[in-house]
């Protein structure tokens, strides 16, 4: 999907300029957070954009959307914006490279979880803050994956996709009278939380 996107733009773009580049995100969000033991939001998000940068006679525009559905009017604002801009002779695009393979970074198993399993997980949390004689304040549990797709006029394709998974609580301990704060979080490209 995402380099369909990127080709619509490409074609639309090269209407104004030849020098440009394209920036494409796709994201899934799962989202929990708690207040005291209480889950009290959660949210599934899915989110597309966007954005497309050009240079035109030295001056560069920028313009992005979410709406798949604007991407001809979304160029044509990168161009009109970048007549808008001062010359700037030290701004230009990257060149092609070969980038180096980062492994690690995707974890096939965001899309087996769901609300439910985030829930779970987050109530055992609790369960044992409140198991080891603490109160929590807050907690929270999220899962992404996203995935990223950079071309530009100089012939620069570049695409990853990634998962990131978070766990972060505030607790209150209390011993002999004394009260104590403690935050912790822990985060992962991989489901190993």
């Amino acid at each position: 999907m995402l380099y369909e996107l990127a080709e619509e733009a490409k074609r639309e773009i090269s209407k104004y300029s030849d020098n440009y580049e394209i920036y494409l995100e796709n994201t899934e969000l799962l989202q929990l957070d708690s207040q005291k033991t209480d889950l009290n939001f959660a949210k599934e998000e899915i989110s597309l954009g966007i954005g497309v940068r050009v240079i035109k006679d030295g001056s560069v525009g920028f313009a992005f959307t979410s709406d798949m559905g604007e991407i001809a009017k979304t160029c044509e604002n990168a161009y009109l914006n970048s007549k808008l801009n001062s010359k700037d002779d030290n701004f230009s695009f990257a060149e092609p490279e070969k980038l180096p393979k980062i492994n690690g970074t995707f974890d096939k198993k965001f899309q087996e979880i769901d609300l439910d399993e985030l829930t779970s997980s987050l109530k055992a949390v609790l369960s044992c803050i409140e198991d080891n004689g603490c109160q929590t304040t807050s907690g929270g549990f999220s899962a992404a994956e996203g995935e990223v797709l950079i071309v530009n006029s100089n012939g620069v394709e570049a695409y990853d996709k990634s998962t990131g998974f978070a766990l972060g609580v505030s607790i209150n301990a209390i011993k002999d009278g004394d009260l104590a704060t403690a935050y912790d979080s822990v985060s992962s490209c991989l489901y190993d939380l």
